[in-house]
């Protein structure tokens, strides 16, 4: 999780592409069939963001399978600054990565989602 949170910050932070490149990567609209409440998924060329996040403008990726999920955000315009938030479970049956993530991400933040 160390490594995947750093090469979030550096990505986003310039040290791994041009702000051209990046900007290309972004998400640019909704993708369909991916915005039931409490999620509104755009999405880019490997970066996703949701809309509906009660923590502000986010980019990240996330995938699972038979045992296991993860999820790695980036949120750039948090109280405390960037933050990069990377989860792994070895699970695929108990709490999504994801939901975990909303919760780290809350904590970290002194809020919870509304």
């Amino acid at each position: 999780t160390a490594e995947v949170t750093l090469t979030f910050d550096a990505l986003f932070s310039g040290q791994l592409l041009t702000t051209e490149t990046l900007s290309r990567m972004l998400p640019v609209g909704p993708l369909p069939g991916l915005r039931e409440p409490p999620t509104a998924i755009d999405g880019g060329m490997g970066l996703f963001s949701n809309a509906a996040s009660p923590y502000g403008r986010n980019y990240g990726h996330g995938g699972g399978g038979p045992g296991y999920d993860l999820t790695a955000g980036f949120y750039p315009d948090t109280p405390i600054g960037r933050l990069a938030v990377a989860v792994f479970v070895n699970t695929s049956g108990n709490e999504r990565a994801a939901d975990l993530e909303y919760a780290l991400v809350g904590q970290l933040l002194g809020a919870s989602p509304s």
